[in-house]
Parts: structure tokens; sequence; C-alpha cells
């Protein structure tokens, strides 16, 4: 009897003066410290998916530019000079295999530009190698034997607003006939 006592006056001392508890004090502090760590856990969270972002957009530029780096090396060493021809090609089925690819990877770079998942500054670059491209006979006639604006009509509706791309223009000495739209 007597260790009961004991732990009643150590469980619930008689001395001791208790205010009720004000309740509404109590889940304002708790709310208040709940809304910190909320607000903690945004910060945070935000700053997570700024760098997967980041993350993903550059394996997403990375997957294009590994694409584009094995296109290079299958192209011809000399494809990209302007008295270079399809003729001159050792494989011109592998060239144009490859051509059709390039195209291919130009219309997907172009659709996601518009679709804004590719940043201005890429695409402008991506942009100018393209012209630059379509300025070259071998481009363009591969462009026009493999019926390129046919598939990717959008493409090359924006296309033709930058090239004339009504034919393969070249003059009789082999240059290509300037065609870039201001």
């Amino acid at each position: 009897m007597e260790f009961a006592l004991i732990i009643t006056e150590v469980v619930m001392p008689t001395d001791l003066n208790l205010n009720p508890v004000n309740w509404n004090t109590l889940v304002a502090v708790a709310e208040v410290a709940l809304l910190v760590h909320i607000l903690v856990d945004i910060k945070r969270n935000r700053s997570d998916m700024r760098q997967r972002q980041r993350s993903e957009r550059l394996q997403f530029y990375a997957y294009f530019w590994n694409r584009f780096d094995r296109l290079l090396d299958d192209f011809p060493l000399r494809v990209f000079e302007p008295d270079f021809t399809l003729d001159e090609a050792e494989d011109k089925e592998a060239l144009m295999v490859n051509m059709r690819s390039y195209f291919n990877l130009c219309a997907q770079e172009y659709f996601m530009y518009r679709q804004g998942v590719i940043e201005e500054e890429i695409w402008h670059n991506w942009e100018v190698g393209l012209i630059h491209c379509m300025k070259l006979p071998a481009f363009r006639e591969a462009y026009f034997k493999l019926n390129a604006m046919s598939a990717y009509r959008e493409f090359h509706d924006w296309l033709s607003t930058k090239v004339d791309m009504d034919s393969p223009s070249v003059e009789a000495d082999g240059v290509p006939v300037e065609s870039i739209r201001s």
C-alpha cells in the first residue's frame, strides 16, 4: 500500500498547482510548427526538382548529341564540302540512310522545339547548322531524292521559310545557287 502512495505522489503530485491547458494556443503553436516544416519541405523539393529537371534536360540533350555524333561518324569526310555530290559516295545507299536519319533527327528537334522541350539557344544552334547543310548540294539532293518533304510536312514548311526548297537548284558549274532566305 505504501508503494501505491509513492507512485501516486510521483505520477500525480498533490502540491502542484496546474493551470488548465489552453488548447487553442497549443493548436496554434503546432499549426505554425507544421507550416514551417511544410514550407521548408517545399523549398527543398523545389530545389531537388530543379536539379532533377536540369539533369534530365542534360541527359535528353546528350541523347541527341550522341545520335548526331554517330551520324557524323558515318558520313563521308567530304560530305560538308561544297563540291561534294552524292555520286562521289563510296556507299551511296549507306549515305542515303544516314541522310534520312539526319533529316529525321532535324524534324524531331524541330517538333520538340515547337513543343517547348528544346531551349531557344540550343534550337538556334541546330537551325544554323541545318540551314548550312541545306546549302550543300549533297544534302539538298538527298532531301529531294528521299522525298523528305512529304514525310515531315510541318518541318518542310518551316524549312521552306528558311531555305528555297523549290528544287535542288545547281548552277552549270556544279556550285549550288545561293538560296538562303533572310
